[in-house]
């Protein structure tokens, strides 16, 4: 390739909604090099990622049969076919091991993935023969693997893929826009908020996963203690959320919980929170509403899996999975020391300025595809 040509990447991502990796594809596109690489994005038919990816003038190749499959091998031909046409000089896969093999197949320089959770294989996986298995496709299929967290690098570690093929880059988001304090009254009106409140957000997948069970009881624990100023938000959506709805309904609650559901726009709701809740109890590598919540300086309060606890070391709070009294205390502990919270809330924002911009993302990602291609 002469030496003043772009280099070209081509994207795989097989999710038929919008999730973090959706998310953070976004992001990284946003502030891509463009003079130097030229890229292009493989997704679902109707994938709701299209539009977000074709506003930012970049091509979009649709693939039918991929939607939420990682292993889709009817497909692989016209995967290939299809990178084929496109002729990438990297192809980098997010959760789409057919798309790894449809690279091989179209003699792509190089293939590689990135892991965006922490969940290790399962038992079996890790002893012979199924380890030895796991390291030869590894080794036919993959140049190179982006971890999110080191979590997520001891997890492909685990699936048998060779340490020196893995490079740790934590997730970077965009910083949110600032509201003024006009603008931050109107969303509290809109959602009958006072303008003195305290304002608790998680924002979430409504995922078993994601614990909302903890963060309600914490809710409920936080009112029973008077915390009369204290509101709480749920934002996001997912197969449990009429669950979640029941259950706050079933609780006497006031109208102290507000279930917001799915938003395009995060940042109008994060504006208005003091402490960003992650109550995860798995896979949470680099999680982006803590980034978020963190380019405005909202302090996190999250539970203790090694991506929160990097994240919220010297700028939040850590609590034990599940422990309600914990979450409560912790929140009881910024509302009533306003100091302490404003102090956290500085430490947050600088935090996120030295570490998790997307603009830093995106640099470190491009220097590993450069030094892929050397």
């Amino acid at each position: 390739m002469p030496s003043s040509a772009k280099i070209k990447v081509t994207h795989i991502l097989t999710d038929s909604n919008i999730g973090g990796a959706g998310r953070l594809l976004r992001y990284f596109l946003e502030e891509a090099d463009r003079e130097r690489f030229e890229y292009s994005v493989i997704l679902p038919e109707d994938a709701a990622l299209i539009p977000e990816i074709e506003s930012l003038g970049i091509p979009v190749v649709t693939a039918y049969g991929i939607a939420d499959r990682s292993n889709a091998p009817e497909m692989q031909g016209i995967l290939a076919e299809k990178i084929k046409k496109l002729a990438p000089d990297i192809l980098h896969t997010h959760s789409s091991r057919t798309g790894r093999f449809a690279g091989v197949d179209a003699k792509v320089p190089r293939v590689i993935l990135t892991k965006h959770c922490s969940d290790m294989p399962s038992e079996k996986y890790m002893k012979f023969p199924f380890k030895q298995i796991l390291a030869s496709e590894w080794k036919k299929t993959l140049h190179g693997a982006i971890a999110t967290d080191d979590s997520a690098a001891e997890a492909l570690a685990a699936e048998a893929l060779r340490r020196d093929k893995i490079k740790v880059i934590y997730n970077g988001a965009p910083t949110l826009r600032n509201l003024d304090e006009d603008e931050k009254n109107a969303v509290r009106r809109e959602y009958g908020i006072p303008e003195d409140a305290f304002v608790v957000g998680i924002f979430a997948r409504t995922e078993a996963v994601k614990d909302h069970g903890t963060f309600i009881d914490t809710a409920c624990e936080c009112i029973a203690r008077g915390l009369d100023k204290a509101y709480f938000l749920i934002v996001g959506e997912g197969s449990k959320l009429e669950d979640i709805r029941d259950t706050v309904e079933g609780k006497d609650l006031g109208n102290k919980v507000k279930i917001c559901g799915f938003v395009t726009d995060i940042a109008p709701l994060m504006n208005i929170c003091d402490v960003n809740v992650n109550c995860s109890v798995g896979t949470e590598t680099s999680n982006l509403a803590l980034l978020e919540g963190m380019s405005l300086g909202v302090v996190p309060v999250v539970s203790d899996l090694e991506g929160n606890k990097r994240i919220a070391d010297g700028c939040g709070i850590v609590c034990n999975r599940g422990d309600r009294d914990a979450f409560a205390d912790a929140i009881e502990a910024l509302y009533n020391d306003r100091e302490r919270l404003r102090s956290l809330s500085t430490a947050a924002k600088e935090k996120y300025l030295s570490n998790y911009t997307s603009e830093r993302m995106a640099r470190e990602v491009e220097e590993y595809y450069l030094s892929l291609l050397k």
